[in-house]
């Protein structure tokens, strides 16, 4: 099996491409996509082939044939952008997956797997968000994902390829990027220096482990019974308020700090609502439903943050 992987070197792409150089078969080949010509990231292995490119540029570069699978994970994820940065997100995602769909058909992949977001929920009030529900997201990452979504499905329509749009809901775990909530929260209980002060208490996230999105992508690379264009949840079903995962991790700090609240803009919190995801479709079609608890995550998470 040949996969292409853009994005190879971000959080889930580095956990994505460890995994499958130390469990894929010997003759399987991992075509990692990055913009520099080398990587200090990427595992030593002669299952990866390294291709230089910026996914923005449209000339596309010298692709090996039969590639079977293209994992598109390359994309500015940040949330709740300011009105220019957001403009920028919007554009540079959907070229790049309109790129990623260039490539798709001038290697005549049979499957394209992309990572999508729980933000293009952004607006909807909800107890649990599922795939059939109608989108209008409102912010900026949300919007681009959607529209990339959009793409995908007309691609599929008139195409032999499989796409399937995996929503990631908030995904944590060792070697997330240290702005992200749940190491920034660890780093408050730990640091002397730093106070333990935090936004939102209300809110409620759906956390999802490293390790179980992991097991996702695999899944969504080896099944074969859905065609089309499908776009399925992967989160943990259980969401978990801001206040009660600072205190969680005040626990298993052993912290002393008294944990405090920032008040919350009223215009932020009609967009940023809580989050759950109903993983109903993800277990039905790709056998696939979280097995790393919340607190165990966040023990794994803890031991490697200084």
């Amino acid at each position: 099996m040949k996969i292409l992987i853009t994005g190879a070197e971000g959080f889930i792409g580095l956990a994505l491409v460890n995994n499958l150089v130390s469990e894929s078969n010997q003759k399987d080949e991992i075509i990692c996509m990055i913009r520099s010509k080398e990587s200090s990231l990427l595992p030593v292995s002669s299952k990866i082939k390294i291709v230089s490119h910026d996914l923005q540029n449209p000339n596309l570069p010298k692709l090996p044939k039969g590639i079977d699978t293209i994992i598109h994970l390359a994309a500015i994820s940040k949330t709740f952008l300011s009105t220019s940065e957001g403009r920028e997100q919007t554009r540079v995602n959907i070229l790049t997956t309109s790129n990623v769909l260039k490539i798709a058909e001038e290697t005549q992949a049979k499957k394209l797997i992309f990572a999508s977001s729980v933000y293009v929920y952004s607006g909807i009030k909800a107890e649990s968000f599922s795939e059939n529900m109608h989108l209008n997201p409102l912010e900026p990452l949300g919007i681009s994902k959607h529209t990339c979504e959009m793409m995908m499905k007309t691609h599929a329509k008139s195409s032999n390829l499989t796409i399937l749009a995996l929503r990631l809901f908030t995904v944590f775990g060792p070697g997330s990027k240290v702005t992200q909530f749940i190491p920034e929260a660890i780093k408050k209980f730990k640091h002397p220096q730093k106070q333990a002060l935090f936004g939102n208490s209300s809110v409620k996230r759906d956390f999802i482990y490293i390790t179980d999105v992991v097991r996702a992508f695999k899944l969504a690379i080896t099944s074969n019974t859905l065609k089309g264009f499908h776009a399925i949840n992967i989160a943990s079903g259980k969401p978990h308020s801001i206040k009660e995962t600072a205190e969680t991790i005040k626990k298993l700090t052993s912290s002393q700090k008294r944990i405090n609240f920032t008040e919350v803009n009223e215009n932020d919190k009609s967009i940023d609502l809580d989050h759950c995801g109903d993983i109903y479709f993800a277990k039905k079609h790709l056998k696939w439903e979280p097995m790393v608890s919340f607190e165990d995550g966040l023990k794994d998470t803890i031991n490697l943050i200084e």
